[in-house]
């Protein structure tokens, strides 16, 4: 909606700490226009299908190169930087592109629609080569002997789709649960002092300011999620997606909202009961409806002013856009 918007990204508190900065990716950087945000996120090295070291002569399809051209990329790019600079932290995100339908990989049967069973089959596939990827890194860490010392953070951006009866495969547009619930694994010795598993709702929101906080790095006041090493209380947690479907959603406890913009219908589903989200049970609970109805419009309204007037905004609050984050 507004790349140069002035909120300090993970990559520039990072870097405003010292850190090496790299961002890696098998699909294409002027997808949703994702180069015109990053170009100003204080990030050392950046590549995409375009320009990936390696990629001539990769296999490809629609969404990206084969992710073991990719790996082979990170894993170089963090033995290059540690040869420079042995003393200094990196950091490297490394998005993949594999695990979209139609689930293709190198090897794998190409050019089907897939539905149903051969759908779920070919998904299996393709998490399983995903995986064996992120093993890749993993056992490059180790080889450089930075396993012991380094944080590693998987996360999806969208679950695979809605799956809800009359919906066909809605996939990463709508805010229903086999698009929202998707994994977030954290692992490292920077864990060794937290609580655990984190088992109350959270959202994407929440993991700029997790890493930085397990980093020993104050986040940024610009930043809008939280730390979920210091702050595990219960909060609602807003979801949304963009058009063609455009809903707004507000998650409290077990209790989900779906707004529709377009046709103004709201539902409600308690999905700690009704985690298939079958149930609607808005009329019934309408007091509840109407509250967290509220919460998502307020948010909208608030988000919309935010994206036009950001800095002048964190200004009338005493706050500013700067990465100079403190150490704890």
């Amino acid at each position: 909606m507004n790349p140069a918007i002035p909120c300090i990204s993970l990559t520039e508190a990072l870097k405003a700490a010292g850190y090496d900065t790299a961002v890696l990716t098998s699909a294409d950087f002027a997808f949703d226009r994702q180069i015109r945000f990053l170009k100003r996120r204080q990030i050392d090295f950046m590549a995409d299908r375009n320009d990936m070291p390696g990629h001539q002569g990769a296999w490809e399809n629609a969404w990206g190169i084969d992710e073991r051209v990719t790996t082979r990329a990170v894993l170089a790019w963090i033995e290059q930087q540690r040869a420079a600079h042995p003393d200094r932290p990196f950091f490297a995100a490394y998005n993949m592109a594999a695990g979209h339908h139609p689930y293709e990989y190198p090897g794998s049967p190409s050019g089907l629609w897939l539905d149903g069973d051969g759908e779920t089959t070919a998904q299996r596939a393709t998490l399983r080569f995903a995986d064996d990827r992120l093993r890749e890194i993993v056992d490059g860490l180790t080889r450089l002997k930075l396993r012991d010392s380094t944080l590693v953070a998987i996360v999806s951006d969208h679950g695979p789709g809605s799956g809800r009866a009359g919906m066909g495969r809605v996939r990463d547009a709508s805010i229903y649960e086999g698009s929202v619930h998707v994994p977030l694994v954290l692992s490292g010795p920077q864990l060794a002092s937290t609580g655990g598993a984190v088992t109350l709702p959270t959202g994407h929101i929440d993991l700029a300011p997790t890493v930085l906080g397990l980093l020993g790095i104050e986040p940024p006041a610009t930043m809008k999620g939280r730390d979920l090493t210091r702050d595990s209380s219960g909060r609602v947690v807003i979801l949304a997606t963009r058009p063609p479907l455009s809903q707004v959603g507000v998650r409290a406890g077990p209790w989900k909202l779906v707004h529709w913009d377009e046709t103004g219908v709201t539902e409600l589903f308690d999905v700690a009961r009704d985690p298939d989200e079958r149930d609607d049970v808005s009329r019934s609970h309408a007091d509840l409806t109407t509250t967290l109805e509220a919460i998502g419009h307020r948010w909208q309204t608030h988000s919309r002013n935010l994206i036009e007037n950001y800095a002048a905004i964190m200004a009338t609050s005493g706050r500013r856009c700067s990465a100079t984050p403190a150490r704890r």
